[in-house]
């Protein structure tokens, strides 16, 4: 489920054609920075690219999980409250989404995404869908079926970001026309 950025502009295109390599990547690497640090924000805020607020989990497993970040997961196996209060997670997913999201800088492409550990995760994560749960007390095993809500992380707003300043594009397009002027200049 990588992230990749590409530029429609007839123009902006050309313009990165004709740079160097080490240019087109240098700028390449600015834009995913930029696209990387906003996800990353967008998970300590709890919004997706557009500003809007991650649907709030569900009251009974946030009383299960104890109080943490979203996306984290329960931080120990016991179950920190509610009906279930003394069973434990029959299995702990230890993976912290904001951790796993990396990116590649090549001379042609840039790329946002989850190391291999994470993608499946990440898939539901970012799009919701079906899982299953399982807590156990002794040697009584219950397994749920739950439905995981999506929060969307991924992703790019002309409009919006979640780095103050200005939108994504806007502040890519800042960090390319710095690094041009800057060329120029030389």
């Amino acid at each position: 489920m990588p992230f990749k950025v590409e530029f429609k502009n007839e123009e902006v295109k050309k313009m990165i054609k004709n740079l160097s390599d080490l240019d087109r990547q240098r700028i390449l690497d600015d834009a995913s920075t930029i696209l990387l640090n906003s996800a990353k924000l967008g998970f300590v805020r709890k919004v997706d690219p557009e500003l809007k607020p991650w649907p709030e989990s569900p009251k009974w497993y946030t009383d299960m999980k104890g109080q943490n970040t979203p996306l984290t997961g329960p931080l120990t196996k016991k179950i920190q409250g509610g009906r279930f209060k003394g069973w434990e997670f029959e299995k702990v997913n230890s993976t912290r989404m904001a951790n796993e999201l990396w990116k590649s800088v090549g001379k042609n492409k840039a790329e946002i995404f989850y190391k291999p550990k994470a993608k499946e995760r990440a898939k539901l994560t970012q799009f919701g869908g079906d899982s299953k749960m399982r807590i156990k007390k002794g040697s009584k095993v219950i397994e749920f079926k739950i439905k995981i809500q999506p929060r969307i992380h991924l992703g790019i707003s002309d409009k919006y970001s979640r780095i103050p300043g200005g939108s994504d594009i806007e502040h890519i397009e800042r960090a390319m026309s710095q690094y041009i002027e800057g060329l120029i200049k030389k």
